[in-house]
């Protein structure tokens, strides 16, 4: 199990530092047309699968997001860089009788990378979109409790794993007096825990979220008014 995860650990790594390479090349050099920044809340789906059962159980989280900075450049290019809070539980009961109750909580840092664009209504309206790439690492924190058929219980200690993040995401939002913004985003991941708990390996796979952002925004807008200058 642990020369897997290094397998895919250093793989995923070589080429993270190559994508950044390429995002400071061709998008940073470009002008910054709008800024954003946001929280965000929503749903996070996924699924639990653990060695010994023949049986995979879906799961349905939280998720919560701090966008620090996603920029729209004068090329359309797009770059962010944001905070993910990934939050599952879950509690079931195997066909052997056993129940089993588990809670992760994993913690990302994550770049974007794509195509945006901002269309503007007028001076207080704007509304536009972004389809990106994703990437980052992070850090799982995992507790399981284990109850027999007989009525044994097992609680185990806290387990940790590190974590690449993969996958690609879609948002949507609408700009007011270019100053404020709301919007909706859809991510879909490639992103597998590997645990072990009592020497029986897990597998939690998060797969996608949905979440409903409110934030801030500054940008280029066509007229600013003023006292002397109205705009239409």
């Amino acid at each position: 199990m642990f020369f897997r995860n290094l397998h895919f650990y250093v793989h995923s790594m070589l080429l993270g530092c190559c994508l950044l390479m390429y995002i400071e090349e061709v998008a940073l050099c470009q002008t910054v047309m709008d800024t954003r920044q946001w929280l965000g809340v929503g749903q996070v789906y996924g699924d639990y699968v653990q060695e010994d059962l023949d049986a995979t159980v879906d799961m349905q989280g939280l998720t919560y997001e701090i966008m620090q900075s996603h920029e729209i450049f004068k090329n359309s290019t797009t770059w962010g860089k944001a905070i993910l809070d990934t939050r599952f539980s879950k509690s079931f009961e195997d066909i052997h009788g056993n129940y089993h109750s588990f809670e992760m909580r994993a913690f990302h840092r994550y770049y974007s990378f794509g195509l945006g664009k901002t269309i503007e209504v007028n001076h207080r309206f704007q509304y536009g979109g972004a389809l990106e790439l994703l990437a980052g690492a992070g850090v799982g924190i995992f507790n399981k409790k284990y109850i027999t058929a007989s009525g044994t219980t097992i609680t185990f200690e806290d387990t940790y794993s590190l974590d690449l993040l993969t996958g690609y995401q879609v948002s949507l939002f609408l700009d007011f007096q270019n100053s404020w913004t709301i919007g909706y985003k859809s991510s879909v991941f490639r992103n597998r825990f590997y645990i072990e708990f009592g020497g029986i390996e897990v597998d939690l796979n998060h797969y996608n979220s949905h979440m409903l952002f409110i934030g801030t925004k500054k940008g280029y807008v066509s007229c600013v008014p003023t006292r002397y200058v109205p705009c239409d």
